[in-house]
């Protein structure tokens, strides 16, 4: 066995604008999988031993996990702490695995740390895990290596089938999403991503984000703009939640960034290229 799959049983704002197949399941009729990964701990790990300590990531991801499993969603798998390696989610044309791992579902979900760095192209989104994992050789995610949902061209010789990323971190899309996004957005399948501007709160005030967001756009057809700006409105933390879509066009990337629902036709990035993202964030 690879490792072992953790498992948990849970019974004023500002606004900046800047299918899988098909089961009598979800109450829409559409049934997704999902892949959850979570870091509260870094102790032991390959990977930056001397991280910050997190409280809420588990139950972000458990009870998000809940939500899609009492709803007829279908669980890949959920991870936490030393299980969780960043190839999971790296295109395995770069030394990842996602095809076999995060790729294999519809939603990859994580939550833990995450920061801003910037390459030759600009910034990016990176992400400490516990170990590397596979043959890739850095602890760190790195949004530059992430390709998903790839129907065609130079990154499917294994094919992927993750449509959305749900990225409960700080700076997950941030003050640059184009330039930390826009490759996987352009050189793969990708259609959504959710996350946060600047820093999220690690609180009990906000450990439910993830659950609500759940029931907001995969169990009912709230937009998945709406539904993650619902989600993430706090009476007491004002975190600024972002989310970022894309487009072949600057209107069809607008479009989507404010109306992609669950229902929406997969995309195949053969002939629907997206060369334009466009992205939107609310404080509250």
């Amino acid at each position: 066995m690879r490792r072992r799959c953790v498992v948990s049983a849970l019974g004023g704002a500002v606004l900046v604008i800047g299918i899988s197949a098909q089961a009598l399941a979800n109450s829409d009729g559409y049934s997704f999988k999902y892949y959850g990964e979570w870091m509260t701990s870094w102790s032991g790990c390959t990977c930056v031993p001397t991280a910050q300590g997190l409280s809420y990531p588990d139950d972000q991801i458990n009870a998000f996990a809940a939500v899609m499993d009492a709803n007829q969603h279908q669980r890949v798998a959920v991870y936490g702490n030393h299980d969780v390696w960043a190839a999971d989610i790296v295109e395995d044309g770069l030394g990842g695995a996602d095809n076999v791992e995060a790729d294999s579902a519809d939603i990859y979900a994580f939550a833990g740390h995450g920061t801003v760095a910037n390459d030759s192209n600009g910034q990016t989104y990176k992400s400490p895990r516990c170990t590397a994992g596979y043959s890739y050789n850095d602890c760190w995610l790195d949004s530059a290596a992430v390709r998903t949902n790839e129907s065609t061209g130079a990154w499917a010789t294994n094919r992927g089938s993750a449509r959305w990323l749900v990225l409960l971190t700080c700076n997950s899309v941030d003050t640059d999403p184009s330039n930390q996004w826009i490759e996987t957005f352009n050189q793969s399948g990708t259609e959504y991503i959710v996350g946060y501007r600047g820093l999220s709160a690690d609180s009990f005030t906000t450990d439910e984000v993830a659950a609500d967001y759940a029931t907001n756009s995969f169990v009912n057809s709230t937009t998945f703009k709406a539904g993650w700006f619902s989600a993430t409105s706090d009476w007491w933390v004002d975190d600024t939640a972002e989310v970022i879509s894309g487009g072949p066009s600057p209107a069809v990337a607008t479009s989507n960034r404010d109306n992609y629902t669950h229902s929406f036709r997969r995309r195949d990035n053969g002939w629907n290229v997206w060369s334009y993202v466009a992205w939107a964030w609310q404080q509250g």
